[in-house]
């Protein structure tokens, strides 16, 4: 019986970290996170896409204003990881993409972590999908924070040339 009971407190407490809702066309996910890259996380086994950016890939390097390599991929992937610690994040998700992954507006203390990234310089806004974010790249640029304190190339482009498609 006391199993039962200590199996019963434990799903209780994991269905307040990780929920679904589905309301008709929304879907929300609540969870603390793990970080797969600069864009991309993870609450409980859903890979959510932030919608409307683009960050660069891990593997990805951009130069510094005297043009030596940094690797901005990384960074931006542990600039995230960092900035996310152990918080709870609230995903709305608005869509998926080819991979399946859902493309979801995210927050955590009333914060848009897209709209962080870009305005950081760790991930650019994402304008096929969205203008959402264009001010945050301008501030983030005209601050030349990030990738803008050097030389990138868009992570759109990196990824085209990465798979040979030119």
């Amino acid at each position: 019986m006391r199993r039962i009971a200590v199996l019963a407190v434990l799903g209780v407490a994991f269905a307040a970290f990780v929920s679904v809702s589905n309301n008709r066309s929304t879907c929300v996910l609540v969870g603390v996170p793990r970080v797969i890259d600069g864009d991309t996380l993870a609450i409980d086994i859903e890979a959510i896409r932030l919608y409307a950016i683009d960050s660069r890939t891990l593997s990805q390097l951009c130069l510094d204003r005297y043009g030596a390599a940094w690797a901005c991929g990384r960074e931006a992937y542990s600039e995230f990881k960092r900035w996310l610690g152990k918080l709870v994040v609230t995903c709305e998700v608005v869509s998926t993409d080819s991979f399946q992954r859902n493309i979801a507006l995210c927050s955590a203390e009333g914060y848009d972590k897209g709209r962080w990234l870009v305005w950081s310089g760790f991930a650019s806004a994402y304008v096929p999908n969205s203008k959402v974010y264009i001010h945050e790249e301008e501030a983030a640029r005209a601050k030349r924070v990030g990738v803008w304190r050097g030389a990138h190339v868009p992570p759109w482009e990196h990824r085209r040339s990465a798979d040979g498609a030119h």
